[in-house]
């Protein structure tokens, strides 16, 4: 019988089977029962389930449930063609609502449709219940538009895995269409095609399908012209006519035809078109999804295969049963498309034979003859491997029979030597370890230790050394804490409870030894004969560094997880503090450009200002604090004097004080005081607790002064007759963070910089606090004392008249100008070429460079200014101030640099100092 003819008579079996299942599908839907199971499976299917690629996924789901035995399991099935406006939507959703009562465990939905059509109502009905969409789309459109006949784009859109699960506790399995790939393997396997015709339906899913054929075909193969057969332009007789005119040269790709009636013939359609087109047609036909192309009427396509999507489905299900939620289960996109060829149906149109890749899946090929008779084969060469090994067992046992006596005389001996091997390698082992053996006799009630350090061979002739003492003697060398644990352990096992003993405990050998941990193990080597033990042997191995090593590794763990604690902890109140101050600025900067009046300008510009202060001022603690822990901050050592930093501390901060508050001077020596050490790291940490006093002081005065105790050291102090501090908290006041009033502004970090600040300088700082008192900081440094500078000093420390400044963007240059002058004369360059000219035009002995500038780079400015004046001082006024920033300006001659937004009072102590230097 040929081919055709087999087709043929499989059409005409498969129009009766499609007619007898309509008669079923339409007696199942009249003859349903109610369920009131709640531990069923519920499958919703957007197709008849006469259809066979339906038919064949909806089976594997089913035989997995069917196998875990604990679950019943419900279909309903319907023709999502037939289901055109809300009215009969509303019917299907009556009729499942009427049927079943309880909500199931999942319902699993198939077709691209079912999820439009059913989520909202099951959700409505039974809340959240689990849902896996098989096969969905990641294309969708409201539900009256998925059913109309024409689409538009732009009521097409991408539905986000995120915005389903927000609206159900679904998941499921996405899929990709590999038009593409199936074009590129029928133009592989007609090598003279050059017309394609695609045949689709009307739905959204065909709709979808048609634009990804098209986008390909102009994308990737315009020499070759294609033809779109739809069902709203042909009726299935006029499909099969026309699909009969087509000659050699043309390929055809079936996707879906669903006829718009309800006949007999638009079923059998609706399930079989594929199968005529197949048999029918005078040239291949392909397809983009599995359509049992085993059968023939399909020659192959490249595709994810039934198998590997009901697979992926099954998962998913799996899981749900198991007591995972579904929408925290992520979409599962079956990506495992290869191409799949029908050997019958190639050689049926003469299609080309060419060697494809490795992935390429044949149906129907021939075997050859090793695969054919491949048992024949088997068989064969196993009745020779054992007549091989016949022979040769007979050939082994006659000649062991030659050789028994001396075979028997060489084991003896090997037997020995490897006794006597294995004995000597247990000395080593033992002599080399800390394990040492012991034995309890119950019947004389004793317990005899090997205590030997080192083990012979018993040939060397030296006795092992061991020690015998009673159960007491034993029990009271333990830990008292580990004594009573131990003992009813043992115990346990003299009454024969238990056969065996692994234990940890503390033990002293002796009196003058100290405890060290060992690990006790213990075994009944032999029972009497009322079967209680009466040999016990054990080791004992001594553990005390490996116990050591695991406290150690606990602390370092308790260590990270305290770190973690400090860098959560950390995050949230610098989060916070941050945002404190920008709420301010952002919020009344919008207030500023609305206000009107000079005098709420004013005053909103003097809240912005101080909020900017605030906001800087904890951003440079935080720089601070990361520069000292990390030890990257730079140390700069000069002469300078006490009094006139007290006194600038003194005027800067009475400004800041209550009404009321006075500050106090309190100078014991009437001369100045010269020290040498870092003027700018002790004015800020004393700064820093004067700011605290100002802060906590509502009354009476805050006295800045200083101490001489002895000829090595001097104590700065500052006290303040404020609410004072408890001594409860004298332990965390240096704390990051620490605020004992939480309504007063600051971030909790001044005290932490002067601490570690202070002690980067060798120092440390302490305080006295009486409640309602008033409290005393003090700072205590060594002190390195220094003579005046003399007249000619002073001369050498006349500031620079003019500063060149790099900058491109105005208003930074505006703000460095309104700071500099008129101290400073400034030339502005908008870039490094105009830099670099006006460098050698005035020769200026200070340059403020913007790293970041156009033409040419702040970096490569400062190395040419270099090259003509090494002397140059080149301040860089920088965003970036990282490590490695910082690194590549020390490599372009650049001697030192500011961050953004610029601090006067740092910038002026950098200028004053470099250009003293030079």
């Amino acid at each position: 019988m040929s081919f055709r003819n087999k087709q043929i008579i499989g059409l005409l079996i498969s129009i009766i089977m499609a007619c007898l299942s309509i008669n079923a599908n339409a007696s199942i839907s009249d003859q349903s029962s109610v369920v009131k199971s709640n531990n069923y499976i519920l499958i919703i299917n957007c197709h008849l389930e006469s259809i066979q690629w339906n038919d064949n996924f909806e089976d594997a789901i089913t035989y997995y449930i069917t196998k875990q035995g604990n679950y019943e399991i419900y279909s309903e099935h319907f023709r999502s063609l037939d289901v055109k406006d809300q009215a009969s939507l509303d019917s299907v959703n009556n009729r499942i609502k009427g049927k079943y009562i309880n909500a199931p465990r999942a319902i699993v939905m198939i077709g691209p449709a079912c999820l439009a059509m059913f989520g909202d109502e099951l959700n409505l009905r039974w809340h959240d219940v689990p849902m896996i969409d098989c096969v969905h789309n990641r294309l969708s459109a409201s539900f009256d538009e998925i059913f109309k006949e024409e689409f538009t784009l732009d009521k097409i859109k991408e539905e986000s895995e995120s915005e389903l699960k927000k609206r159900y506790n679904v998941t499921g399995i996405y899929t990709q269409s590999k038009v593409r790939e199936t074009i590129d393997l029928m133009k592989r396997t007609m090598p003279d095609m050059d017309r394609i015709v695609f045949i689709s339906d009307m739905r959204f899913g065909s709709y979808l399908a048609r634009q990804s054929f098209v986008n390909a075909m102009s994308t990737y193969f315009p020499h070759i012209s294609y033809e779109l057969l739809t069902s709203k332009a042909y009726t299935t007789s006029q499909l099969l006519t026309k699909i009969q005119q087509y000659n050699v040269n043309t390929g055809i790709i079936f996707h879906t035809w669903s006829p718009q009636g309800n006949t007999a013939e638009d079923y059998y359609a609706w399930y079989n078109l594929y199968k005529i087109v197949g048999t029918y047609s005078k040239v291949p036909v392909f397809s983009q999804w599995d359509m049992n192309i085993k059968d023939g009427y399909i020659a192959g396509g490249y595709m994810n295969s039934l198998k590997d999507l009901s697979d992926a489905s099954i998962e998913i299900l799996h899981r749900i049963l198991n007591g995972e939620e579904a929408r925290k289960i992520p979409f599962v996109t079956v990506n495992k498309a290869r191409a799949y060829l029908n050997y019958t149906t190639v050689e049926k149109y003469g299609l080309s034979k060419i060697e494809y890749p490795d992935d390429v899946f044949y149906y129907d090929r021939p075997e050859n003859i090793f695969v054919k008779y491949k048992y024949y084969f088997l068989l064969g060469a196993i009745i020779i491997v054992l007549f091989i090994l016949y022979l040769s067992q007979r050939v082994f046992f006659l000649n062991r029979q030659k050789k028994s006596k001396q075979r028997e005389l060489e084991k003896e001996r090997t037997l020995r030597n490897e006794l006597k091997l294995r004995s000597m390698k247990l000395s080593l082992a033992l002599e080399v370890s800390t394990v040492l053996p012991w034995t309890w006799d119950n019947d004389e009630q004793i317990f005899t230790f090997d205590d030997s350090k080192t083990y012979s061979h018993p040939s060397d002739g030296n006795e092992a050394i061991t020690s015998i003492k009673t159960f007491d003697e034993v029990m009271k060398s333990l830990h008292p804490e580990d004594r009573s644990r131990i003992e009813s352990i043992f115990t346990g096992m003299l009454n024969g409870k238990a056969n065996y003993m692994k234990e940890e405990c503390r033990v002293k050998i002796n009196e003058d030894s100290e405890y060290n941990w060992y690990n006790i193990r213990a075994i009944v080597y032999e029972k009497d004969s009322d079967n209680n033990p009466k040999i016990i042997i054990g080791t004992r191995t001594l553990i005390t560094e490996a116990k050591e090593l695991e406290l150690e590794l606990r602390r370092a763990k308790d260590k990270a997880e305290e770190s973690s604690r400090l860098k959560s902890a950390f995050l949230a109140n610098i989060s916070h503090e941050i945002r404190t101050p920008l709420n301010a600025i952002v919020g009344f900067s919008g207030v500023l450009a609305d206000s009107n009046s000079d005098d709420e300008k004013k005053e909103l510009i003097d809240i912005i200002k101080q909020n900017n202060q605030r906001l800087l001022n904890l951003i440079n603690d935080i720089i601070d604090i990361s520069k000292i822990e990390s030890d990257t901050l730079e140390m700069n050592y000069s002469c300078f004097s006490i009094n006139d930093i007290l006194n600038k501390l003194s005027k800067e901060y009475s400004k800041k004080v209550y009404s009321g508050v006075e500050i106090n001077l309190e100078l014991p020596l009437g001369d100045d005081v010269m020290i040498y050490d870092d003027r700018t790291h002790i004015k800020q940490a004393i700064g820093n607790i004067i700011d605290n006093a100002t802060k906590f002081t509502r009354r009476g005065t805050i006295t800045i002064g200083y101490l001489l105790p002895d000829k090595e050291h001097i104590t700065f102090f500052v006290k303040d007759t404020g609410c004072g501090i408890a001594n409860s908290d004298f332990g965390n006041i240096f704390e990051r963070f620490v605020k004992l009033n939480s309504f007063e502004t600051g971030a909790g970090l001044g005290l932490t910089v002067s601490k570690l600040l202070i002690e980067k300088l060798n120092g440390r700082v302490w305080l006295k606090s009486e409640i309602g008192v008033g409290t005393q900081f003090f700072i205590d440094l060594p002190f390195r004392a220094t003579s005046s500078p003399s007249e000619s000093d002073n001369s050498a420390k006349v500031k620079p008249q003019v500063i060149l400044v790099a900058e491109d963007i105005l208003s930074n240059f505006m703000v460095l100008r309104s700071m500099l002058e008129p101290k400073y004369n400034l030339i502005h360059a908008w870039n490094g070429v105009d830099a670099l000219n006006l460098f050698k035009k005035y020769r200026p002995k200070l340059v403020l460079m913007d790293v970041k500038m156009p033409i040419m780079d702040g970096y490569a400015t400062s190395a040419e200014i270099k090259k003509i004046a090494p002397d140059t001082v080149i301040i860089a006024i920088s965003s970036y101030a990282f490590d490695e920033d910082i690194n590549r300006m020390d490599k372009y001659g650049i001697d030192d640099y500011e961050p953004k937004p610029v601090n006067i009072r740092s910038l002026e102590s950098k200028i004053e100092q470099l250009t003293t230097k030079r």
